[in-house]
């Protein structure tokens, strides 16, 4: 195939051995072995170009998950951080409501301790103010921040913005 790295990015030609395919964040993912890298790679299938079959013959390694492989791939490792650097996060809640905090892609990933009322996670400074406070507005008052208080700052800056924002465009 020939395999275009991003927008801008040099095409590549490359020998590719499939072993499964994932969609995340509604774009696909072929995951295999990549002969030029000699290693497990993932390529997003729409810059994959002039793909031909081969006669190599290949297995897939037993109890491999392309979709593991993936998320393992494209977030952070908390374990690769000191927990020094990284920022513990607890939140007080309904059952339901954390047990889908905790099953989110990177809530379940960050997961220090789950109690029926309170789960504990420990997240990097980017994560907790790029991604977490847009996923937790979703839950409305089924959760509580109770720690770190700034997450609560932040969650409120980003409703009230929103709010300001929906109420001028509502005025004609």
């Amino acid at each position: 195939m020939h395999y275009s790295a991003g927008y801008e990015g040099s095409v590549t030609e490359r020998t590719f051995n499939p072993y499964g395919i994932v969609n995340w964040k509604d774009k696909w993912y072929a995951v295999g072995y990549c002969h030029l890298r000699d290693d497990i790679r993932s390529f997003r299938v729409d810059r994959m170009r002039d793909i031909r079959w081969t006669d190599i013959a290949f297995q897939r390694p037993d109890a491999f998950s392309a979709g593991e492989f993936l998320i393992d791939s494209l977030l952070p490792d908390s374990g690769s951080q000191s927990n020094d650097q990284l920022v513990s996060v607890r939140i007080q809640g309904t059952p339901q409501a954390l047990d889908d905090l905790c099953g989110h892609w990177l809530f379940s990933r960050t997961l220090v301790e789950r109690t029926a009322e309170i789960a504990h996670f420990k997240l990097d400074e980017q994560s907790l103010y790029m991604h977490t406070p847009y996923y937790l507005l979703s839950f409305g008052g089924k959760i509580r921040i109770t720690e770190p208080p700034e997450l609560n700052d932040c969650l409120s800056d980003i409703a009230e913005s929103l709010h300001l924002y929906y109420r001028s465009t509502g005025k004609h």
